[in-house]
């Protein structure tokens, strides 16, 4: 993005079309996450007594399974949920630190900006895992 005069954007142009971006890879990751935990109770492993039932015909039951891989699966899922929260929760104080100062380093220390771009890289990398999908975008890739 280059103004007609070859000068760098504006430093609010640059934080709204990062907000924009970042809004939209979260809103794309928590719709994957809520997929996989739609899936999260069919998935089991080979040796697991609902996924012999399951193959026979058998209505599943969740007393039946024994190898606790839904509940790992769930865990997965709360754990990237917890991480897209962070990562939102530091885009926050960051855009309201920067919007109290026309110098956004004089009130937001570096460590926070460092925290939320290691956040970023976190869920560009869970967000690449469903790169097939439609909606994925190229410019999310970590």
């Amino acid at each position: 993005m280059v103004t007609s005069n070859d000068q760098p954007p504006p430093l609010e142009w640059v934080a709204a079309y990062r907000a924009a971006m970042v809004n939209d890879l979260i809103t794309f990751l928590r719709a994957r996450l809520g997929e996989l935990e739609q899936k999260a109770p069919d998935v089991h492993e080979g040796r697991c007594a609902a996924h012999h039932e399951q193959d026979r015909g058998y209505e599943y039951h969740p007393e039946w399974c024994d190898c606790g891989r839904p509940d790992r699966e769930r865990a997965h899922i709360e754990a990237k949920r917890r991480i897209i929260e962070m990562l939102t929760r530091y885009e926050r104080a960051i855009q309201q630190g920067e919007s109290e100062t026309a110098r956004p380093s004089d009130s937001i220390p570096a460590a926070m900006y460092a925290a939320r771009d290691g956040l970023d890289q976190v869920i560009r990398l869970h967000a690449a895992a469903h790169a097939d999908h439609p909606d994925y975008r190229e410019e999310w890739r970590p």
